[in-house]
Order: structure tokens, then sequence, then C-alpha cells
């Protein structure tokens, strides 16, 4: 999967409307809480088959912590 791809499912399971990027701070994104992270969990192991706890996601500050959470399918 593309980069690109992986920033547009994720905008869509973050349900927002601004594009988002590697450098973008989870933090400061309104719609990252338990709900979205619970989201990355479902979308990990039904795309990627990669299996993720919450635990995991509490060290996650930006996209690209997510990115490098399955980075040997996204290119």
């Amino acid at each position: 999967m593309t980069l690109a791809q992986f920033l547009t499912d994720l905008q869509d399971i973050l349900q927002r409307d601004e594009p988002l990027t590697p450098e973008t701070l989870l933090t400061g994104v309104e719609e990252w809480d338990s709900l979205a992270i619970m989201g990355c969990l479902a979308y990990f192991d039904r795309k990627f088959d990669v299996k993720t706890t919450f635990a995991q996601y509490q060290q996650v500050r930006t996209v690209a912590d997510l990115v490098a959470m399955v980075r040997d399918h996204v290119k």
C-alpha cells in the first residue's frame, strides 16, 4: 500500500476532513480518541494482519508512529 492510500484510510478512520501527513501530531487532532484507536486496531488487523494492543497506542504521538507500526506494508 502506498503512504498516500494509508493516509486517506486513516483520515477516514478518524472521520476527519483535513488531510493528514506523517508529521501530524495526533495529540492536536480532536478526533484522536479511544474510538479512533479501536478503529486503528481493527484496520491494522483486517488490512495488514498486524495485531496491535491498546497499550501500544499510548506511545503514539504522530501519524508517522502509526506508519511505523505497519512499516512492512506501507511504502
